[in-house]
């Protein structure tokens, strides 16, 4: 009697199948992208600083269902530590000062993609950022850095994944968090991003940056009257902030009202301390000369 043989290479095809749908299951997890409804719902929760208040608005839901503003910021490079840890004889392993070596490296690392951000090296930072996320996966400063780098590449979807994962968990600087995403929400859709800000800035009328946000807004629409007297709002809640003059004096100059603008432009020159590079200081001393030939 012939024997059938068994066909190894229906085993080899079936695990090479399971192993596809693996890789195709984990590469899907990876490429989860979040609503902005979803987004826009955790930055009110985060918004509301009453326990009890955010517990009432998880349960509602439920039921029912080129400005300097809109820069995100990178925030400083960590510090390293003066003191490094010493062992005893007992201590000491090798276990031990692999660990320390592993920390020094990955401190170092920080830096080196810190300083590809500086000098617009964003590609590689984005690899190092990952691969210092690899070995500290609640690395914080890492996730909100390699956040702001996708944003400055136009890399919204891979922004506002880590965004939203820094809002649902223990980030420390929850407001720049929601400052970026909201930035990203209106580039993406000025009119939807406004309605958004309508109900913060109502939730939260101190929010200096929601009231300035909504006026970068409203100017992407060109709506200047709106964005001017929400910029003036912003200035109030924050008189010292020299980017929100800055934006104010443009607009102002945009909708020729010259000695307005006139007034806002030299206060940022006035208080300009040389720490905020974003200003062309230069370039407003020539727009203040050509401002009073006009007045």
């Amino acid at each position: 009697m012939l024997r059938i043989k068994k066909n190894k290479s229906n085993k080899i095809n079936l695990l090479s199948c399971l192993l596809l749908m693996s890789c195709f299951v984990e590469s899907a997890r990876a490429q989860i992208v979040f609503s902005n409804s979803d987004i826009s719902r955790e930055i009110e929760k985060n918004l509301l600083f009453d326990k009890s208040t955010q517990e009432k608005f998880d349960v509602y839901n439920n039921e029912y269902g080129e400005n300097l503003v809109d820069k995100p910021t990178m925030g400083e490079a960590p510090i390293k530590d003066e003191e490094e840890k010493k062992y005893t004889p007992e201590e000491m392993s090798i276990v031990l000062v692999d660990k320390v070596k592993i920390d020094k490296d990955i401190r170092e690392k920080e830096k080196l993609a810190y300083n590809s951000v500086l000098v617009g090296q964003y590609e590689i930072a984005i690899e190092i950022y990952k691969e210092i996320l690899q070995k500290e996966p609640k690395n914080l400063y890492a996730k909100y850095s390699l956040a702001v780098v996708y944003q400055r590449l136009n890399q919204f979807k891979q922004a506002k994944n880590i965004y939203y994962e820094l809002l649902r968990g223990d980030a420390e600087n929850k407001d720049e968090v929601i400052n970026n995403i909201i930035a990203i929400l209106i580039e993406e859709s000025p009119r939807e991003a406004i309605y958004l800000l309508n109900r913060l800035t109502i939730q939260n009328p101190q929010k200096h940056f929601l009231f300035a946000s909504m006026a970068l807004a409203y100017e992407k629409i060109s709506d200047y009257e709106l964005a001017i007297k929400n910029y003036t709002k912003a200035l109030e809640l924050d008189y010292t902030n020299v980017n929100y003059r800055y934006n104010l004096g443009v607009l102002y100059d945009q909708n020729k009202e010259y000695e307005k603008a006139l007034e806002m432009y030299a206060n940022v020159v006035k208080n300009n301390d040389n720490s905020n590079s974003e200003i062309a200081i230069d370039s407003v001393k020539r727009r203040i000369e050509k401002i009073k030939q006009i007045i």
